[in-house]
Order: C-alpha cells, then sequence, then structure tokens
C-alpha cells in the first residue's frame, strides 16, 4: 500500500512544483563576445529574505570559451534555483556577429524553457554594460525592452518580427537578420530602430 502511495505521489503534477522564493527569474539575456563569450543574465527574485523583502531584479553574468562555459560559470555564482519562463529578449552587444549570432540561436533553442516568442535586439555597447546600467523604470530592464518594442509597434503599426522563432527561421533560410537597436543615453534605455543586418 504505501509503494502505491509513493508512485501516486510521484505522478502528481506537484512533484516538479518549485516555492517561487526559491527562485530567479530571468527577465532578460545578455551576449557579448571577445575571446570567448560572456552572457549576462537579468534575474528578477520575489524576495523572500530578511534582507530584500520585495521584488528586486539583480544581473548575474560569466565569461567562458563558449555558450555553455559561461552558463555553467553563472549557475555556479547564483544562491538559488532559475527559471527562464518569464525571458522575454536577448540583447547581442559587442562582438556578435553572424557567426557568433547562429550559435546564439541554437543555444536559445535547445533551453526548452526558453519561449520562441522572445524578442532579440542589438546594441552598440556590450549587452553586459546595457543591463547593468539601464536604470529600470518598471520591474526590470528586460520589461522595459518589452515595452519600448510593444510602443513602437503600436505607434508604427508594423512589427519588427525579432522574435527567436522569426530570427532562427531567417538565418536557417540563409536571409539577411536585422535587429532592432537599443541604446543607453545616460541612464536610460532607448529603441532606435532596426539595424544593419548581422547576417
Amino acid at each position: 500500500l504505501i509503494s502505491i502511495f509513493a508512485v501516486l505521489f510521484s505522478l502528481c503534477a506537484c512533484a516538479g512544483y518549485r516555492e517561487i522564493d526559491s527562485l530567479f527569474f530571468v527577465s532578460a539575456i545578455g551576449f557579448d563576445y571577445k575571446d570567448g563569450y560572456k552572457i549576462s543574465l537579468e534575474t528578477v527574485s520575489a524576495g523572500g529574505n530578511e534582507i530584500e523583502t520585495e521584488p528586486f531584479s539583480k544581473t548575474y553574468y560569466a565569461k567562458g570559451d563558449t555558450l555553455k562555459d559561461a552558463m555553467q560559470k553563472i549557475y555556479k555564482k547564483l544562491p538559488k534555483g532559475i527559471s527562464f519562463d518569464h525571458t522575454v529578449c536577448a540583447v547581442m552587444g559587442k562582438g556578435i556577429k553572424k557567426r557568433q549570432l547562429k550559435r546564439v540561436i541554437s543555444f536559445l533553442l535547445y533551453n526548452k524553457e526558453i519561449n520562441i516568442s522572445l524578442s532579440l535586439f542589438c546594441s552598440d555597447i556590450s549587452a553586459n554594460t546595457l543591463l547593468l546600467n539601464a536604470k529600470p523604470v518598471s520591474l526590470c530592464v528586460g520589461y522595459d525592452i518589452l515595452g519600448l518594442k510593444n510602443e513602437n509597434e503600436k505607434r508604427n503599426g508594423a512589427s519588427f518580427n525579432n522574435t527567436l522563432f522569426e530570427i532562427s527561421d531567417k538565418i536557417k533560410e540563409e536571409k539577411s537578420v536585422s535587429l532592432p537597436k537599443l541604446k543607453l543615453k545616460e541612464d536610460t534605455v532607448v529603441l532606435e530602430g532596426k539595424a544593419n543586418d548581422k547576417a
């Protein structure tokens, strides 16, 4: 009888449940390249400790020879678990050219938690600098960037067509890729149309 309950419990949907306080939710991912890949994760935490009782954001980053190396180094820095369920944008910063972009796209698609509707952007400065130095208007910079995109598309009546799904399709078909460009004006993120072709 005990073994039957054990099997039933393991099949229960709650078995994979994780407490919200035990996770960092990634809102934005930044990618840079110079003699290796630097990944920056802007995370949002629900608080849940004596110091931080309200939601707050913090950016973690690391550099590695490969994207996988860089991500593993970030995981070692994190004091608790991580979730990509609420990641809304990825920023291609300095050094991300045609070859690196293809690798980043494959890396993002390999992570099953990341939604294919994730929006891709580029920047003339490093993505790390942008995510670390931008002052969020809302809870975090990632949501601010998505808000800028949505406002621009609504105002102009046209889509940027810059989702992970759309960009990966263009790369597969060997079409040129243009991403909306982000800049940092003082400590504010601004959106400046589309960049030159990345591929």
